[in-house]
């Protein structure tokens, strides 16, 4: 059994379940002033199974939790500068109903022709229409229930019925320059059974989307009838969503009654919120609130970052900035962006050298008091006849310090992790630099060569070479992740990776019980990504964990424990149950997601309920039947309860998915043996060896061919992976015997030697 649900769809890097945050549907920038009349409209709104479109609703109506939700347009009767600098701001514009004002799109231009598939558009009597290929494959109208988002692309979402709003792929290009309809996914067109058609859960709005695009979301998902009545209480990102519920405070304007977000800690908390990949533990988060007491932030994982930590995929900035010197020196995002317009508190370069300048910084005393913005430092030219820095010259702080990748197409996002160029990096881990991110026709070693000239320094030491091989499963790295994960000088985010690295290889006891008391509960949860159960003694140690102030934490200990329910004595079982029921609501509440069905059958085999596991299983696959965890999870539940026969299906199912991924070769490989079909299984397991050794699949492979009789090619599997640094004790051990076997007085020297290192 796996024993965490992991893995993603068409791209499986086998994330933690509870990684899956925000969709790419988080736009950024505005284009526009907002229409104050519409943008106040219809604050507080329902969308319901039985109707999806804003309806005003009474307070009674949105419930009691919105009740001290007043809205932005009662806010701005004393904040009437904030609110009109809020309505330039891309968080007003978060979500609107369609109307002329918010609608940016051309509904008159041609239809966009993709796989012989004409998508249309048109607007009448005020309502906006896009014609393409719904649920069933079938070329229908659907009406636009809300605009999302503004620039530099905007995108739409419409009505499918039982509360369910889905954004459609097809989106506006409103860059000046362009000013086109084009397709996210032109690959889904026509193929509605595709885990990423925009009819399936990737694309929902009420778990995907909502809780960043508008205020005080509550998502109100009901099981019995797989639907939804999603609330909130303003549209748009209003005032509310950053400084909490405002009804005290204007009743009785206070300064203790509203959050000013003064505090970086707080503001940083606020943001991050919705600024991160992080998925959510609980609604209703409020500023001044703990974040990881709503929301699990992503760790540097691969498929998120790369081995250095820049950004791979949408991240969402706060784990990029958790990394930044600037952050531990104090720095907030209200520093460099306007609070309330979201734009940069100031111009290019001077963002930067009001800080970084030749009279230092009273605020940052460890500040070098020095001239950056000159060829001096960026050896870059000062743009003629401009005469100050421009993006994309060399000569712009950003275009070494915050490089950025383009997502969904056209939309360009910055590193806010504020790093210097390490070219150096790139040689050895083939993470980008900032360098030959312009100077695409040299390579990594001639950026570093001009660095080095240049400053006249060596690099310094970074943590990208020991992820990079851990991640590799390499068993060099091991103990310089055991250095890494102990290193205070690391922020946080790097320990806490470098902790959940280590389920791999074994952790030091004491290294984890440090861990578990770390101050940091991103440390700390860290720490229990990495952990694996061995004995009574390690139960003890997590125990103490089921009390973490922070709800993630508590949870990520329940997923710890789980493998022991049975084992942990009923005098120390009631902490553990109580959390267990806590973390049973969390998926009950998220059980339209097959991540959270498959994490909830875990539980349910934890306690010896195959049948009730069998069951979320089976509706987790009818969710999302392209869902790895899910079909290797079942077929695991059928072996063990004597329907083995069933597994070969679901098995062969996660190969055509996933034939790169490890963990799937080895179950469906295991299978094939039980079958009787070792040939097959030599099979699948050469070919995934051939295609990217591994450790755990190597040795499982190994195992098969010395079981074939074929000791010869077991003891060369032994030494490829010996010599790609992928081995573990257990294949040594499978090596020693082999080696003894045959004879073979050298390779059973050199299994011996590496055994004896470990």
């Amino acid at each position: 059994m796996l024993t965490r649900a992991v893995g993603r769809p068409k791209q499986c890097w086998w994330l933690p379940l509870l990684l899956l945050a925000c969709s790419a549907l988080l736009l950024t920038a505005c284009a526009k002033p907002a229409n104050p009349d519409t943008q106040t409209q219809s604050a507080r709104g329902t969308v319901s199974a039985t109707n999806a479109a804003i309806n005003p609703a009474s307070t009674a109506d949105a419930g009691a939790a919105l009740a001290d939700y007043v809205g932005s347009t009662q806010c701005g009767q004393c904040h009437q500068e904030a609110l009109t600098q809020w309505q330039t701001s891309h968080h007003a514009k978060a979500m609107a109903v369609p109307t002329a004002d918010t609608v940016v799109a051309d509904f008159g231009k041609p239809a966009l022709t993709l796989a012989g598939t004409e998508i249309g558009f048109k607007a009448t009597a005020g309502n906006y229409f896009i014609r393409l290929d719904g649920v069933d494959g079938q070329l229908r109208d659907f009406r636009l229930a809300y605009t999302f988002g503004v620039s530099p692309l905007q995108q739409y979402l419409v009505d499918i019925g039982r509360g369910r709003l889905q954004a459609l792929p097809v989106v506006w290009d409103d860059r000046t320059q362009a000013k086109r309809w084009y397709h996210l996914l032109p690959d889904t067109v026509g193929q509605p059974a595709d885990v990423q058609h925009w009819t399936a859960s990737g694309q929902n709005w009420n778990h995907m989307c909502a809780d960043c695009h508008s205020t005080a979301v509550t998502k109100g998902y009901a099981p019995a009838t797989d639907s939804f009545s999603t609330q909130f209480a303003e549209v748009s990102v209003g005032c509310e969503a950053c400084h909490g519920p405002g009804r005290a405070h204007s009743d009785n304007p206070m300064p203790t009654n509203i959050a000013a977000l003064k505090d970086p800690a707080v503001r940083l908390d606020v943001c991050a919120s919705c600024h991160s990949r992080r998925s959510q533990v609980a609604e209703g988060f409020a500023p001044g609130e703990a974040l990881l007491d709503h929301y699990q932030p992503a760790l540097l994982d691969q498929g998120l970052y790369f081995s250095d930590g820049q950004i791979l995929d949408e991240v969402f900035v706060y784990g990029s900035v958790l990394q930044s010197k600037m952050r531990h020196a104090g720095v907030s995002c209200g520093d460099c962006h306007q609070p309330h317009s979201a734009t940069l508190s100031r111009q290019g370069n001077e963002v930067c050298t009001a800080c970084h300048s030749p009279q230092g910084s009273g605020r940052y005393a460890g500040l070098q008091a020095k001239v950056y913005d000159s060829p001096a430092h960026h050896f870059h030219a000062m743009p003629e006849p401009v005469g100050h820095a421009v993006e994309g010259t060399g000569a712009a702080c950003v275009d070494c310090h915050m490089s950025a990748r383009t997502y969904m197409g056209i939309d360009s996002r910055r590193d806010h992790s504020f790093r210097i160029p390490r070219p150096d990096l790139s040689m050895v881990t083939a993470a980008p630099n900032a360098c030959t991110g312009c100077h695409a026709q040299q390579s990594a070693e001639w950026a570093a060569e001009k660095i080095s000239a240049h400053f006249g320094t060596a690099p310094q030491p970074h943590f990208a070479p020991t992820i990079f091989a851990a991640r590799q499963g390499k068993r060099q790295a091991n103990s310089a992740l055991l250095g890494l994960a102990d290193d205070l000088q690391h922020p946080a985010i790097v320990r806490a990776t470098a902790l959940s690295l280590l389920q791999q290889y074994s952790a030091p006891s004491a290294l984890m019980r440090r861990a578990f008391e770390d101050p940091d509960p991103l440390v700390r949860l860290g720490a229990l990504r990495g952990f694996t159960l061995s004995g009574p003694e390690d139960v003890q140690s997590v125990l103490p964990l089921l009390a973490d102030p922070m709800r993630v934490v508590r949870f990520a200990a329940v997923t710890v424990l789980l493998p022991a329910y049975r084992q942990i004595p009923l005098a120390l079982r009631g902490q553990l149950d109580a959390q267990v029921e806590a973390y049973l609501a969390h998926l009950a509440a998220n059980a339209d997601r097959a991540e959270a069905l498959t994490n909830r059958a875990l539980v349910h085999l934890a306690k010896n309920d195959p049948v009730s596991a069998e069951a979320d299983l089976q509706l987790a696959l009818l969710r999302n039947p392209a869902w790895l965890p899910g079909l290797v999870n079942l077929a695991d539940l059928y072996r063990g309860s004597g329907r083995d026969g069933q597994a070969g299906e679901l098995l062969q199912r996660a190969m055509a998915l996933a034939p790169e991924a490890p963990q799937v070769r080895v179950a469906y490989a295991l299978w094939q043996v039980r079958q009787g079909q070792l040939d097959g299984a030599i099979e699948v397991l050469a070919s995934g060896h051939k295609m990217q050794p591994h450790a755990s699949s190597g040795y499982i492979y190994a195992v098969a061919l010395s079981s074939a009789q074929r000791s010869a090619e077991a003891l060369q599997v032994v030494d490829e992976l010996l010599q790609a640094d992928l081995y573990s004790p257990s294949l040594l051990q499978l090596g020693i015997t082999l080696a003894q076997q045959s004879q073979s007085a050298e390779q059973l020297a050199r299994y011996q030697a590496a055994l004896q290192a470990l």
